[in-house]
């Protein structure tokens, strides 16, 4: 996700992206080794913002994938998507990914961070560890109150014809040349911020259900999703081994934000001791009836 969910008024419609965002928003994938990565983006957002993470994991050796989640090439597209087709689409990356691998790895960010909470839960024996970056299972109070509502009214008139779309500030960012460069799609159909208030609720569920390593990471001034989401995830989800880092500098986008060195370092650290270093543990496997 890129900034507040709700910044602005109504707008008939949002500004083309330039030649260059749109080559900025292109799916990544680099490698192909046995041991592999998932790196999955927020809502609005693109590859772009997870991207710095992905090299990272690629320069250890692992083969990553990017994906450009369905609805996200314009505002018209997102509006006909929700959380069903995010997740489908998050799960078929990840099955495809993990065909013939040795270890997975699933790294999300902002809205990315929700589905691999629910990856974690349903893919369980196949994942190996896991970073959720700005994990939005609440947002900030009054963004959350018009989501809540918005997944209502969605409820209450199913089938209906999208309203207007929702117009967004700047990217919660603090670095100024990642604010006005970022290639975020422009605006949120209310029918995608409904879908998200499911996805937070599919996502919650999802969490005692966790069983591989967590990393949380966030920053410490994160508008869109406050910090204290570290704390919930952390005590709600049944993963022996957490880890958290706190940014103290950072906004929302934490990946190319003004600590991007600290955030990248994390996971690739993270990753690094639970998918990559050599352990006695045996992976998850499913309790059996």
């Amino acid at each position: 996700m890129v900034g507040p969910p709700i910044a602005a008024g109504p707008v008939p419609s949002a500004p083309r992206l330039s030649a260059a965002k749109r080559d900025r928003r292109q799916p990544f994938r680099r490698g192909d080794g046995p041991v592999r990565a998932l790196v999955l983006h927020g809502l609005s957002g693109s590859p772009h913002e997870v991207r710095p993470f992905a090299e990272a994991l690629a320069d250890l050796g692992l083969a990553v994938d990017v994906p450009l989640l369905p609805g996200h090439d314009d505002v018209e597209a997102l509006a006909r998507v929700g959380a069903d087709e995010w997740l489908d689409a998050a799960r078929a990356a990840f099955d495809r990914l993990a065909d013939g691998a040795s270890h997975v790895a699933v790294v999300g960010f902002s809205m990315g961070a929700l589905l691999t909470l629910c990856l974690c839960a349903e893919r369980a024996p196949s994942i190996r560890a896991a970073v959720c970056a700005g994990t939005p299972l609440e947002l900030a109070p009054s963004s959350q109150v018009a989501v809540d509502g918005l997944r209502r009214l969605h409820a209450a008139i199913p089938g209906a014809h999208p309203f207007a779309p929702v117009a967004k500030g700047l990217p919660d960012v603090r670095l100024a040349s990642e604010a006005v460069s970022n290639p975020g799609v422009m605006a949120f159909p209310t029918t995608a911020l409904a879908a998200l208030a499911d996805l937070q609720a599919r996502a919650r569920a999802a969490l005692d259900r966790i069983r591989c390593p967590l990393g949380l990471l966030h920053g410490l001034h994160d508008h869109t999703a406050p910090v204290t989401n570290v704390d919930t995830v952390a005590a709600q989800a049944s993963s022996p081994r957490i880890e958290t880092r706190i940014l103290p500098e950072s906004f929302h986008l934490v990946g190319v934000d003004l600590e991007a060195p600290a955030a990248i370092r994390f996971v690739r650290d993270f990753v690094q001791r639970h998918v990559l270093a050599p352990t006695h543990e045996p992976p998850y496997q499913e309790p059996s009836a």
